[in-house]
């Protein structure tokens, strides 16, 4: 059901993620880059829409004390719907990733939206100006 006007949708979607990262100094300076995309086909009233997001990132994280890291993190966002593009965002920040014991951790990450070079501005639009996540990690 459409969340928001309520007609059967039939939806089909799938995540491709390449991840890639490398201990620059090891146990203490890390690199990654990261590249998502989720194609989605949507059909609704009987006609199908097709969604592509895509986000691309790159980090580089700093252990500051043991179990404690700093992270410097850039991410572009794209997203083309039916083909046609829709709206994009460059998000830059920083995080914290605090290693409570060997089987639990939390990560508190701030982004905001910055202006890209292509076009100057924001895409307040499509995307939020700030966004903040807060992560608890447990292993089983």
């Amino acid at each position: 059901m459409d969340d928001l006007s309520a007609p059967p949708v039939e939806s089909y979607s799938i995540v491709l993620t390449l991840l890639a990262d490398a201990a620059l100094i090891p146990d203490t300076t890390f690199a990654a880059v990261n590249v998502t995309s989720a194609p989605t086909s949507t059909r609704v009233a009987g006609v199908w829409q097709q969604d592509t997001p895509l986000e691309a990132s790159a980090a580089v994280s700093h252990a500051i004390a043991p179990g404690l890291f700093l992270r410097a993190e850039v991410r572009h966002l794209t997203h083309n719907r039916d083909g046609f593009f829709t709206g994009h965002a460059l998000f830059v920040g920083p995080s914290l990733f605090v290693k409570m014991s060997e089987s639990t951790a939390v990560k508190a990450a701030w982004s905001i939206q910055v202006p890209d070079e292509a076009s100057g501005s924001v895409d307040l639009v499509n995307y939020e100006r700030h966004q903040v996540l807060l992560l608890l990690v447990k292993n089983f």
